[in-house]
């Protein structure tokens, strides 16, 4: 009989949960069990952390009581981290574990992914070397940073307006979550060639600990959008709360955009940027935006290009 191919031991991914409560272990493998056939890669639930490839890590306490994290483990003590948002529900826990797992078992493969320094948008921005970039492209090419709070509309976005969208891996610079030697923080990239620009768009990650953790990468780009969500409980604190990241960060610098969504749902409070102003000092133009609707993003997108294109040359 003929040896079973290597890949075929990796088409289940064992997740550990031994460090969430009992509520939230049950929740996921009520979850897991109940959409084994929807899930790809399969994705098997221990309480244990003996022979996982990851672990499901609970959220931290105060503002990112929000949002748990997988940490895949590869080979040599390095580790992918992947943000995962609240509440842990179906069907966002399958549709993140299909995303989680498609691009593990990439990476673990040798496929082209963000591990690929010379040709991620780290390399190009933090080295100052574009890769195999389009040659089209060269005198056009925009990076721009999606800032907002868990489900502001960020991948939705990223969605509507890319194809596919993809996860890149940035290098963690400064590391305190895990133990791993070599860590990596997954974001969502999507890119989009419109007007006179090659648009890449990277979301920020909410959680302050991850966004700490790559602080070259984020600085190092040509605008930032900051989606405030009107169904927040509290958008204006949502939104300073960014800004005063950014500002950590160094990136306040570049031209930003606030964009308020789910106005279908709910407004926005009275003289919310004037609110914003005054708890950051900072005064931010604003316009609204349907993240599932390719116009209005697109519409977004060409504000935020031409703001650079006016405030300074487009490497």
């Amino acid at each position: 009989m003929a040896a079973t191919p290597p890949v075929q031991q990796q088409r289940e991914l064992v997740l550990s949960v031994s460090s969430l409560p009992p509520h939230d272990r049950a929740v996921v493998r009520d979850i897991v069990l109940a959409n084994t056939s929807g899930l790809s890669p399969g994705w098997l639930i221990s309480d244990t952390d003996e022979g996982a490839n990851g672990s499901l890590l609970p959220p931290l306490s105060g503002l990112e009581q929000n949002a748990n994290a997988i940490e895949l483990r590869h080979s040599g003590n390095a580790s992918t981290i992947f943000e995962l948002n609240r509440p842990l529900s179906n069907p966002h826990l399958v549709q993140s574990f299909n995303r989680i797992g498609t691009h593990y078992l990439s990476r673990i493969q040798g496929r082209n992914i963000g591990s690929d320094r010379n040709g991620t948008w780290i390399g190009n921005l933090v080295g100052g070397l574009f890769g195999r970039r389009d040659k089209r492209s060269e005198s056009r090419r925009l990076d721009i940073l999606l800032a907002g709070s868990t489900g502001s509309g960020k991948t939705t976005a990223l969605n509507t307006i890319s194809s596919p969208v993809l996860f890149d891996e940035v290098a963690a610079t400064n590391n305190t979550l895990t133990t791993a030697h070599n860590t990596s923080i997954a974001i969502d990239y999507g890119f989009k060639e419109f007007d006179a620009f090659y648009i890449h768009m990277h979301a920020i990650p909410d959680q302050a600990r991850f966004a700490r953790m790559i602080k070259p990468a984020l600085t190092a780009c040509n605008a930032v959008l900051i989606l405030a969500d009107a169904t927040s409980e509290d958008p204006i604190n949502d939104v300073c709360r960014q800004i005063e990241l950014l500002s950590e960060l160094g990136a306040i610098e570049h031209p930003l955009l606030i964009a308020y969504t789910h106005l279908d749902v709910r407004n926005m409070p009275k003289n919310f940027t004037q609110r914003v102003a005054a708890h950051t000092g900072f005064r931010i133009p604003a316009i609204p935006l349907d993240p599932r609707d390719r116009g209005s993003v697109t519409r977004v997108l060409s504000l935020l290009a031409n703001a650079c294109g006016t405030a300074r040359s487009i490497q």
